[in-house]
């Protein structure tokens, strides 16, 4: 009943019921802040299995230290009921999204690029999610995506609970070793996230069927599926990607999650090329088609393919509260949160950009105009002009023609910053991917000249390519945005480091 104590909560608002339990707005007066509640259902009050499973499913989010996944509060029991609360996040579930129709490719790519990310931080710890799917991937109002439900999450390798967990998880998106033996590594999550990367660029499952023993004949059979003959738009280079993504044999998947998304990545501007299957760093330029293997058969293509449109957005207020995190198998939950210096995206790509520049002073900005300090420390300043702060807690911005020739910028700007902890919090809250020739993204970059830190270089990928710095002994943060098809995110990025490094 809503306004009914739980514990040192207080349930205000019933946001969800599902086959485990139910999902409650609560007002947490020790933390002053609202929370998603969850509780498991009295019916398993009793059932040690479903206990478990509950308590795993905290424990595994509450270990995952990773943006993409909504952070942990608290977990424990009242009166025999196990609990677990978190942020509330405020958009919808992709299969939501997916209901208007299929979404424009960079989009679709940087929803996955994002769910990469967090499954690669699962699985460097030995976590698989084992249930990856559209109606868990929560998508804010600004593109940034969140993987939930890691309620039937189990460590790799360990054995499995219970018999019904082997089979757990959702026919649709199963990968071939999963249904033949109920066995579930990295790869399997990695399968599972291609096929949501099908249904996100055409609109529908990789094996649709009316039945899920349908789709389960599809998965062990059929070749993979080729998106580009299902929708127009979508480039031909994604079949590859698809093709690699979902082979039957999990040694010829891509090595990591992060791998099928920079693979993907690179088929919005590449012809035909893919990163081989079991690599596990990325190139340093673009993938060599000619070494690049597609390990199984695309399907053949229709007579006659109906490609698909999107349709109407529905008219009931399909937009809903989605849990965040942990979503315990609770049907179209949407959970809200508050976001702190959210930022605007462009075309619902990956989150908003940044812009470059170089000031100073370490710990705060000096006094003076801002403007004209930033301006006194950017190359060429003669080809810039102030510019609107686009960013949460900047000082200045100046818009700057680029230079650089061979290089078409859509946008070359420098944001400068009151201090350092300001810097940090806007550009940690990008979403970002790896860069041409890392694994990791941001990471530490110096100049080839200098033997300290300067700051932190990362890259965006949303309807253009972009690469975002930091210079902190200067308080000032850099973006350079090219678009294609005059720029790539490797000539981005070769372009910064001859200018930087």
């Amino acid at each position: 009943v809503e306004g009914t104590p739980f514990g040192r909560y207080t349930l205000t608002e019933l946001l969800g019921r599902g086959g485990m339990g139910e999902v409650w707005r609560a007002y947490d007066p020790e933390m002053d802040r609202v929370v998603a509640l969850k509780v498991l259902a009295p019916s398993f009050a009793n059932d040690r299995a479903f206990q478990e499973r509950f308590r795993r499913e905290a424990r595994s989010a509450a270990g995952l230290d990773e943006p993409h996944v909504v952070p942990i509060h608290d977990f424990g029991e009242v009166d025999g009921r196990l609990y677990v609360t978190m942020r509330l996040i405020k958009g919808r579930d992709l299969h939501a999204l997916l209901d208007e129709g299929p979404l424009p490719p960079a989009r679709a790519v940087g929803i996955v690029e994002q769910i990469a990310s967090a499954l690669t931080a699962a699985h460097e710890i030995g976590l698989v999610h084992r249930d990856v799917k559209p109606s868990n991937i929560l998508v804010a109002e600004d593109d940034f995506a969140y993987l939930i439900d890691f309620g039937i999450a189990r460590a790799a390798g360990e054995s499995t609970m219970t018999a019904a967990g082997a089979t757990m998880g959702t026919a649709a998106y199963m990968s071939p070793e999963r249904l033949n033996a109920g066995h579930a590594d990295s790869r399997a999550d990695i399968y599972a996230l291609t096929c949501v990367l099908h249904e996100a660029l055409t609109g529908q499952q990789p094996y649709p069927g009316e039945t899920p023993e349908q789709q389960v004949v599809g998965h062990l059979t059929l070749p993979p599926p080729r998106p580009s003959v299902l929708r127009a738009g979508v480039p031909e280079a994604m079949d590859a990607v698809v093709a690699t993504g979902m082979a039957k044999d999990p040694d010829q998947r891509y090595a990591t999650a992060k791998d099928l998304a920079y693979a993907a990545h690179l088929a919005l501007t590449t012809t035909g090329a893919t990163i081989n299957a079991g690599t596990a760093t990325l190139p340093a330029s673009v993938v060599d088609s000619a070494t690049a293997k597609a390990p199984t058969q695309f399907a053949p293509a229709p007579e006659t393919a109906d490609r698909v449109s999107p349709t109407a957005a529905p008219t009931s207020g399909r937009t809903k509260l989605v849990l965040g995190a942990v979503g315990l198998l609770v049907a179209a939950v949407v959970v809200v949160a508050v976001v702190v210096g959210t930022t605007s995206s462009s075309g619902g790509g990956v989150a908003s950009s940044f812009r470059r520049s170089t000031a100073s002073g370490a710990g705060t900005a000096s006094a003076g105009d801002p403007v004209s300090r930033l301006l006194a420390m950017v190359p060429n300043s003669d080809r810039c002009t102030p510019a609107a702060p686009s960013h949460p807690g900047s000082l200045a911005a100046v818009h700057c023609t680029a230079t650089a020739s061979g290089n078409a910028f859509v946008a070359l700007v420098y944001h400068l910053y009151p201090d350092q902890a300001t810097q940090n919090n806007a550009f940690s809250s990008l979403n970002f991917v790896p860069c041409p020739g890392t694994t990791m993204s941001p990471q530490p970059w110096q100049r080839s000249s200098a033997q300290h830190t300067e700051g932190q270089v990362g890259c965006l990928v949303s309807d253009g390519f972009e690469v975002i710095w930091t210079i902190q002994s200067q308080l000032v943060t850099g973006d350079a945005r090219g678009q294609p098809p005059t720029a790539s995110l490797d000539s981005m990025y070769q372009w910064w480091a001859a200018q930087y490094q």
